[in-house]
Order: C-alpha cells, then sequence, then structure tokens
C-alpha cells in the first residue's frame, strides 16, 4: 500500500487501484495490456501513478492470469514495482547516449564504435568516413575486417583481439596505413587510440577507435628532416666554419671543419667549449656584438681570431644572417667562418709599405716644396707668363700629393692605433666659415651655402675636424656638376651639433652606402670612373669622427644628390 500512497492496513480494490492509474494511460495503457493479458494469459504494462498527494511515480506490472476449469479467467496474480528512478536514471543514460553519440559524429578526428567480438561497426563519423574513403553504407552494421580488406587483416584483428580480450588500451602514434582513397592506395600516418568499452557488469563488450590524420605533418617532417640532412652534408663538405643558432642566440650546430680546427669535442663544445677558441681580446666585444645582433634582428659580421688545436689563433671573417617566416618573425640564425690570415697578413705588408713609402716620399715632397717656393719667389716678378703659371700649377700638385701623403700616414697611424689628436675648445661653425672661404676661392664655379651664426662650442682636435670637412666638402664638389650647389647646415639635436653637407650630385646607389666608410673602398660604375681616387678619405673622416664619440653617415638616392653628415657631442654646459 506504501506504493499507492496508503496506509498499509487500508485494502484496496481493483477498482481503486485502477482509479489512481494517470487517466490517459489508464484508457491507452492499462486497458489495452489487460485486453491482451485475457488473450495471452500473461498481464504486462509500465504506467504513471498518481498518489493521494498528487505527486506521480512509473510503475511496472508483471502478472500472470488463471483460469477456471471452464477455461475462464480467475484470477491475476502479479507483481507491482516502483520503476520511477530507474526511468530517471535511464532518460539520463539516453541523453548521455545521445550527446555522445552526437559528440562522436560530430568530431573533428576519427572515431568509431565497434561492437562485439566481430568488431560490427555501430558508430561511425564523417572524419572516419573521409580518413578511410569509405561510405557510411559500406560500413555501418558491417564487420570491420571484412569492410576493410586494403588492411593487413590477420595484424588488424590481432592488434583489436589484444584489446577488446585484455581490457586494456592501446595506442599509436604516427602509424602508416595504406587506405583506399580516390580510387588508389594511399600511404597515410594516423595517430591511434584503441579503448575497449565495459558494462556494469565489469565486462567488455565493444572498442571505440580513435584515429587522427597526422600524414600531413609527418610528410613536412621528413621533408624537414630530409633538407637538414642534405644542409649538413654541404655544410660538413665545406672548408669555411658553418653554424646556426635558434632566435634567442644559442648555438646549436656547428659543421665537421670547426671540430677538426679546434680539436674540440663535440661534447666539449656543446657545453659552450666554443667561446674557448675565441682569442681573449677578442671575446668582449665579440659577444657585445652578437647581443645586439639577436636584440635587433641585424646581421652580424666580425672579425676575429680563432684558435686552432695547435694553440695557433687565426684571423677568421664571421657573419650570420637571421632567417625569418612568412611574418617576419626570426626562426633561426646562419653563420659562416671563413679564414682571412692570409688577407690580414697581406694588409699588414700593405699598411707597412704605405708607412715606409709615405715617409720616403715626405722627405723628397717637402724639399721639392721648399725649391717651388723659392723659385716663385724669385720670380714672382718675371714678364715669363708660361713660367710663372708652371710654378703655379707645381705648387698645386705638390700640395696634393701632400696631402695623400698625409693621408695615407694617417691610414696607417688608424691602423696601429698611433693616430694622435688634439682636443681644445672650438666653434665648429667659425670652422665650416672658414673652409668655405677657403674652398671658394679654389673652386669659384660652386656655390657653398651655409647661414648659421650661432656660436657652437665643441670639444674636439680642431684640425683633426678641419680634415673631416675638407673631405666631406672637396667630395660634394668633385661629385656634383659644374656650377652646382652645396648647402651646409649644422644644428643642435638633444646632445650633439650635428653638421651636413649637400650636393646635387650624381649619388650614391643604397647597395654601397653601408661600404663607402670603409678602407679603400671605392665604388665601380660608370659615373665612377670618371673620378679619381684611392677611397681613403671617407675612411680617415670616418674613424676621426668615431675618436670624437660622434656618428657619420650618408643619406643618397643615384640622381639626386648625396647628402653626408656627421655629428659631435656638446661642449658640457651647451646642451
Amino acid at each position: 500500500m506504501k506504493l499507492f500512497g496508503h496506509d498499509a492496513s487500508k485494502k484496496l480494490t481493483l477498482h481503486e487501484v485502477r482509479r489512481q492509474i494517470y487517466p490517459s494511460d489508464r484508457h491507452n495503457i492499462v486497458k489495452k495490456a489487460f485486453e491482451e493479458a485475457l488473450i495471452t494469459g500473461t498481464y504486462k504494462f509500465e504506467a504513471r501513478l498518481v498518489k493521494p498527494d498528487n505527486s506521480i511515480v512509473r510503475i511496472s506490472t508483471m502478472g500472470k492470469v488463471f483460469y477456471d476449469n471452464k477455461g475462464a479467467p480467475s484470477k491475476i496474480i502479479g507483481t507491482l514495482r516502483d520503476i520511477t528512478q530507474e526511468e530517471e536514471y535511464r532518460h539520463i543514460l539516453e541523453k548521455s547516449e545521445r550527446r555522445l553519440r552526437k559528440f562522436i559524429l560530430n568530431a573533428p578526428v576519427s572515431i568509431g564504435i565497434l561492437n562485439g567480438p566481430d568488431y560490427i561497426v555501430e558508430i561511425i563519423n564523417e572524419s572516419a568516413l573521409k580518413l578511410m574513403g569509405k561510405a557510411k553504407e559500406q560500413m555501418l552494421n558491417k564487420p570491420v575486417l571484412e569492410t576493410m580488406t586494403e588492411l593487413d587483416t590477420a595484424q588488424a584483428k590481432l592488434l583489436l583481439d589484444g584489446v577488446y580480450y585484455s581490457g586494456k588500451s592501446f595506442s599509436a602514434s604516427e602509424f602508416p596505413v595504406k587506405l583506399n582513397r580516390h580510387g588508389t592506395l594511399e600511404k597515410v600516418y594516423v595517430n591511434f587510440e584503441y579503448d575497449p568499452l565495459v558494462n556494469n557488469e565489469g565486462k567488455v563488450y565493444g572498442i571505440m577507435v580513435v584515429g587522427n590524420d597526422v600524414t600531413e605533418q609527418v610528410v613536412a617532417r621528413k621533408k624537414i628532416e630530409q633538407s637538414e640532412a642534405r644542409f649538413k652534408l654541404l655544410a660538413d663538405s665545406m672548408p669555411q666554419f658553418v653554424w646556426t643558432s635558434d632566435n634567442q642566440g644559442n648555438i646549436n650546430y656547428f659543421n665537421k671543419a670547426v671540430y677538426d680546427y679546434s680539436g674540440l669535442s663535440e661534447e666539449k663544445i656543446d657545453e659552450g667549449g666554443w667561446i674557448d677558441i675565441i682569442h681573449p681580446a677578442d671575446m668582449e666585444e665579440n659577444i657585445l656584438k652578437w647581443r645586439n645582433a639577436i636584440e635587433k634582428g641585424k646581421d652580424f659580421i666580425f672579425e676575429h681570431r680563432f684558435r686552432r688545436y695547435d694553440g695557433v689563433y687565426r684571423w677568421q671573417l664571421s657573419r650570420a644572417i637571421p632567417l625569418r617566416d612568412e611574418q617576419g618573425k626570426i626562426q633561426f640564425w646562419i653563420g659562416t667562418s671563413t679564414d682571412i690570415q692570409e688577407i690580414k697578413e697581406q694588409e699588414q705588408q700593405k699598411d707597412y709599405f704605405i708607412s715606409m713609402a709615405s715617409h720616403e716620399l715626405k722627405t723628397p715632397i717637402t724639399s721639392i716644396k721648399g725649391y717651388v717656393q723659392i723659385l716663385q719667389s724669385m720670380y714672382e716678378n718675371s714678364e715669363d707668363a708660361v713660367l710663372i703659371k708652371s710654378l703655379g700649377r707645381i705648387h698645386v700638385q705638390i700640395e696634393k700629393l701632400t696631402t695623400l701623403i698625409g693621408d695615407l700616414l694617417d691610414v696607417s697611424k688608424i691602423r696601429n692605433g698611433s693616430l694622435t689628436f688634439h682636443k681644445q675648445t672650438f666653434d665648429i661653425n667659425n670652422l665650416i666659415r672658414e673652409e668655405i672661404e677657403e674652398l671658394e676661392i679654389i673652386h669659384p664655379n660652386h656655390k657653398i651655402s651655409f647661414k648659421n651664426d650661432a656660436i657652437i662650442p665643441v670639444f674636439g682636435d680642431r684640425e683633426r675636424i678641419r680634415q673631416v670637412l675638407i673631405n666631406l666638402i672637396s667630395n660634394a664638389i668633385k661629385y656634383s656638376p659644374i656650377h652646382g650647389n652645396i648647402l651646409m647646415k649644422s644644428k643642435v639635436e638633444k646632445q650633439t651639433v650635428l653638421v651636413s653637407v649637400k650636393d646635387e650630385g650624381i649619388g650614391i646607389d643604397k647597395n654601397y652606402q653601408g661600404k663607402i666608410f670603409e678602407r679603400f673602398y671605392r665604388v665601380e660604375g660608370k659615373s665612377e670612373k670618371t673620378f679619381p681616387g684611392f677611397g681613403i678619405g671617407l675612411f680617415i673622416a670616418s674613424e676621426i669622427i668615431k675618436r670624437h664619440e660622434g656618428n657619420i653617415g650618408v643619406q643618397s638616392k643615384p640622381g639626386k644628390g648625396s647628402r653626408f653628415y656627421f655629428s659631435l657631442p656638446l661642449l658640457p654646459g651647451n646642451k
């Protein structure tokens, strides 16, 4: 009686029991079940029961019809139980199963449910059908080993049986299989996961197979591996040192030449031992330049000495460039180091020759200059115009030769670190005006403009800065068309004074602008061939400005002229 919501002592008639059945269930379910019971002898139904407190429960009835001696039904004996909680669990389970089925069918990875020891395909999603190149009707409700004829069925069955009968999962990464896709067998790589499905009694009733096609990743990786193998083969065949680093500058590869040269093992170099082969005098600057290249993403170029296995140091020119992705992000760096020992020795020999020749030439040139000046003084009132003109031309050429010898000596001094400076306080604008006045007399066809009456004191070597100005203005005159205008400016910027010389000359290609301050560098081209020179003036000017802790540079376009500029620190108190 508790099931019906009554006291246990209460007796209910069949009519009262039926009145508690939910009205629609009473007419549609119970009545029909009773009529079928009279025919079949089995009374069975599930319906809703309304208790006196109006709460509703679900009941399940199972009974048997008994008959009298005449074969007429006399009574029904059966059981009645509350299945409300079971129904709730069943609804939850059905809802969960619907969600699981929906998830499986719409999952981006391949999923299939195989039922029983025959591995009948109960569920299979579109991703799996696409992977295997099959239609749904070819797979569903059929043994998977019969539908996937392109597989090694013996091996596949062994794998499935292992999971089904052991109850243990199995996974395989980048598993190679041949699948019949697009009408042909294709080799694909799949990450597989086989998981046993267990019922409430702990027995395995099926297998869930999850697969993820990783063919593109595997093929891409294999191509990269092949490319790396080819790169290493090529690098190891090169006499130059070849090395790579990650985007943070951590070196992670050296070619065979590095180990052969240094005598260090791979383990020793991997531990950072490569830094030990760099000459101690070059190490600090090497590290600073490398860090600067990494931080700014600019090419690394540096000359330094590497210790050979026998303890001898040899000069190397190291270069490294960053390799970027499509978005411009640095992926890694690749560098080379080339032995330049012979070049360095030739440079030393050349420097020695220049120094020796310059000193040897300086004495006779000074003597010739003195004799020419004496002759000019003696014949300054002579009526021989040809003699006077010739002596004047000789004097001009001697001045040019004297300047050239001075430049060569300066180059030699720069190379051996003996270039001297005598610094003092002076007005940079006054120095600019002085040089303009002198050069306009020598080059009357060029107009040099400069308008700045401000006093800008700087602390430096006045004659060396004069040397820089003469070089920049003379170049502007040399490379400008006849009657070309030259504009000079000076202005204070932050803690420096910036001086610029702008011409209307032939200009300089961008590819050469970073090299023109190098020693003996000459730009080669149709226009430049008509302008002689050794290419040392800008090198000397650059070194002078650097020694004054300033900067020098150029802005130029071919056919549009050039703007050379340099900066000097202001005298303290005038910033």
